[in-house]
């Protein structure tokens, strides 16, 4: 029988507390768990599997993560508490001799949501235990409501929250859980699973606002589950009466939860499938338009009059779109985006070059960039001076040497001024080391990349610029690496990996071959007291 003293007689307190947080949340990490007399053998998964074996007896132990801080390791100290744990649960109840009650007896420790899992991941594989295990399932599960689905929802939930959030080790789980209603949908229960999908994001959308570090995980969840509702509702529901309920189900929610609305928008655009959906999507968004009193609009009115315009779009009510545009274009740059583009597909080209040129001001700098995209073969065609001026404007926020070329082509005589004007446009672009490589300004492009001291485009320019630049290039790289390490400030194996696969990239430089030796023994001296870094290194560069 493991006691606690026992486990404490063998390391610190700083790693008998890291092995109860490893034990407490990342007890499924655990794995592999054999125990022969006083002998315990495990696979731990960490940052990677670490192999764990004890002797109790002697309390020997042994973990292949090479942890030498004194002691035993956070691995052993876990594994210990979890044989404990079995220990004690095998202590509390005589096991059932017979095998049938030894399995209902473990049964009734699983939760229902967990054995629901596992029956329906093998029913889809076996065909024969599908149809009855299907048969049992449903015949509980036919006309009920959605509170019904809440509940084991929430039940299911409150397995896998731990502290008010959900651990990242058990968030696949929730993944699973959404997969295996789909199973219903796919077995015939289609209406049975719409219920529970809907379950799913009404339950999850508050708990939104409770479980802030599981934030990204329910989000992703509320997708999930939101996707599967519309897929199988837009298929299951042909009556326009029936459909009409779900558009108006999606609208409510957009309005209760505004933090989410995308979520929300984009369901009902992917539900419209046919003019009386879109009707009624006009509708229920026309009594919600704002008044527009003293040009104060909301963020949630932004929404609203976009979704409005949209709809107006697919219906093809040319009449109602322009006036919905010179009401709210202005105010909206979403919305003016629209309309030139609108105008641009129904072949107003003049239109919308003119409402673009007199009004840039009122769009972001991305639908800029678009619109002058979009435009420019149509100015190639009608006015080669506004072209040009189109081009270098494109080539001002989206510099590549493609534009540059076809600035060139079409400048003329005009072009060495112009070619001044590029470079003092990018000056402060890595795009400038790029011009200058294909310019063949080598020395202009070597000190640029210099003055940028970027890691990533040291790498990129590696195979061009090393060659020529050795030293220097070996040793501006080197220094870039180190000093990203230094200030990232956090020290596991994932950032050693990082850190050391770019300096692998330093060995490529083969004349400088005496200075990459020197780097790897400085980083061996600094690195001495951390088995992890020269475990990785090892594995790594060596």
């Amino acid at each position: 029988m493991i006691k606690l003293k026992d486990i404490k007689s063998i390391c610190n307190k700083a790693v008998l507390s890291r092995g109860k947080q490893f034990y407490k949340y990342k007890s499924d990490c655990i794995t592999n768990v054999d125990v022969k007399k006083d002998r315990i053998s495990a696979k731990v998964s960490d940052i990677l599997d670490y192999n764990v074996k004890i002797v109790t007896s002697t309390m020997k132990y042994k973990c292949s993560c090479n942890y030498n801080g004194g002691g035993a390791c956070k691995h052993i100290i876990a594994t210990l508490l979890l044989v404990a744990n079995m220990e004690k649960s095998n202590q509390k109840e005589e096991q059932p001799k017979d095998y049938y009650d030894a399995l209902k007896s473990n049964i009734k420790t699983v939760d229902r949501n967990y054995l629901e899992m596992f029956i329906l991941n093998e029913a889809f594989l076996n065909n024969n235990l599908g149809e009855r295990a299907f048969s049992f399932f449903r015949a509980g599960e036919c006309n009920q409501t959605v509170s019904f689905y809440k509940a084991r929802v929430n039940k299911f939930l409150n397995h896998l929250i731990k502290d008010y959030y959900i651990p990242v080790s058990r968030a696949s789980e929730l993944d699973t859980f959404i997969n295996n209603i789909e199973l219903l949908a796919k077995k015939g229960a289609v209406e049975e699973a719409i219920k529970y999908f809907q379950a799913v994001f009404e339950v999850l959308e508050k708990k939104l606002k409770t479980l802030d570090d599981s934030y990204g995980v329910i989000q992703d969840a509320i997708g999930s589950a939101l996707d599967k509702y519309v897929e199988y509702s837009n298929k299951y529901y042909t009556e326009q009466d029936e459909r009409n309920k779900i558009i108006l189900y999606l609208w409510q929610q957009f309005m209760k939860n505004t933090d989410i609305y995308d979520y929300f928008t984009r369901s009902i655009q992917e539900f419209c499938g046919n003019k009386q959906d879109w009707e009624y999507h006009k509708e229920l968004i026309s009594k919600h338009l704002p008044s527009l009193e003293n040009n104060d609009i909301s963020f949630v009115n932004k929404v609203i009059i976009e979704e409005y315009i949209d709809a107006l779009i697919h219906l093809g009510d040319y009449d109602e779109l322009i006036r919905a545009f010179d009401k709210f274009s202005t105010l909206n740059p979403s919305i003016f985006h629209k309309e030139i583009k609108y105008l641009w597909s129904i072949g107003q080209f003049d239109n919308a070059v003119y409402k673009f040129e007199n009004y840039t001001h009122l769009l972001y700098r991305t639908a800029v960039n678009d619109i002058r995209l979009m435009i420019s073969d149509y100015l190639y065609k009608t006015d080669k001076e506004k072209y040009l001026e189109n081009l270098i404007a494109i080539y001002k926020y989206l510099p590549s040497y493609e534009k540059y070329k076809q600035i060139e082509k079409n400048s003329g005589d005009i072009w060495q001024t112009i070619k001044d004007e590029l470079f003092i446009m990018i000056k402060d672009s890595p795009s400038l080391i790029n011009v200058n490589i294909k310019e063949g300004l080598m020395k202009e492009a070597f000190l640029k990349l210099m003055e940028i001291d970027n890691v990533s485009l040291y790498n990129k320019y590696l195979e061009i610029l090393a060659p020529l630049y050795t030293l220097e290039y070996f040793e501006h790289y080197r220094d870039a690496i180190i000093r990203n390490y230094k200030q990232i400030g956090v020290y596991n194996r994932k950032v050693y990996r990082k850190i050391l696969i770019e300096i692998r990239n330093l060995s490529l430089i083969k004349e400088a071959k005496d200075k990459y030796m020197e780097l790897l023994n400085q980083l061996k001296e600094e690195n001495k007291r951390r088995p992890a870094f020269l475990d990785e290194m090892k594995k790594i560069l060596e």
